[in-house]
């Protein structure tokens, strides 16, 4: 909750009672819950989109990054996160590896997958691409300013809920989001192009505060033909973007 005050562009944070106020707004982002908890204070914004900082040093460090591993401006990028490893509902390598393959076949692109040091999800998944010449594994890179400094030049971002989503959305980032357990209506993407892939199960959207009883059967259910269609949508750009299904 804490980060929308400041990439929303406010002055002051305000974490208090933000349970008893945002508990029941189950449909409602919480952007907008936010921004209208400081309408009387700030005034109204007729655009809601996120917002972070970055300095023209950031993006120097991007295009230098780029460089150094050959990827022109001409190069068909896509940025994939995994979610935080202690996440239960995790996609499976499989589903990952073959989507980047597709990918890089089809659009002759490369990879970039960001990473924490040594999850063994983005281990497999590069162990099972066939083409892993094209992808580029980051783990060293932590600085929100430099993850916005990449994002802004990629032609998509494919990523689960929390941070990386809402970073790729600061920086303008078409994002496909995969949401198996959570809610995308009030954490999902805000501000940018963006298709959300979820499960067609009767608890979604699931609120994630019992314990899930059907093991995240959600996430399972999400196949790679369903972003790599939401992908060739964006990559494309011939057709009307859908929110949800």
């Amino acid at each position: 909750m804490s980060i929308f005050p400041f990439i929303v562009r406010a002055k002051k944070r305000f974490n208090f009672l933000t349970k008893s106020l945002f508990s029941t707004r189950f449909f409602t982002h919480e952007s907008v819950n936010f921004m209208k908890l400081i309408e009387p204070y700030f005034g109204s914004w007729k655009e809601k989109r996120l917002y972070f900082p970055i300095t023209e040093t950031d993006r120097q460090k991007a295009k230098n990054f780029f460089h150094s591993h050959n990827i022109s401006s001409s190069t068909t990028i896509v940025a994939i996160h995994t979610g935080n490893p202690q996440m239960p509902d995790r996609w499976n390598a499989i589903n990952y590896s073959t989507v980047c393959d597709t990918i890089i076949e089809e659009y002759n692109a490369r990879i970039i997958l960001f990473a924490e040091q040594n999850d063994p999800l983005i281990e497999k998944i590069v162990q099972y691409t066939q083409n892993r010449d094209k992808i580029i594994k980051i783990s060293e890179i932590t600085s929100p300013r430099e993850i916005i400094s990449i994002l802004e030049k990629v032609n998509l971002a494919i990523t689960r809920g929390g941070l990386f989503l809402h970073l790729a959305c600061a920086a303008k980032s078409p994002v496909i989001s995969i949401f198996g357990a959570g809610n995308p209506y009030r954490y999902g993407p805000i501000g940018t192009r963006y298709i959300i892939i979820h499960t067609d199960m009767e608890c979604f959207p699931c609120n994630k505060k019992k314990k899930c009883g059907k093991h995240f059967e959600c996430i399972e259910t999400i196949s790679y033909e369903k972003v790599v269609e939401a992908a060739r949508l964006i990559l494309d750009e011939t057709k009307q973007l859908i929110l949800f299904e």
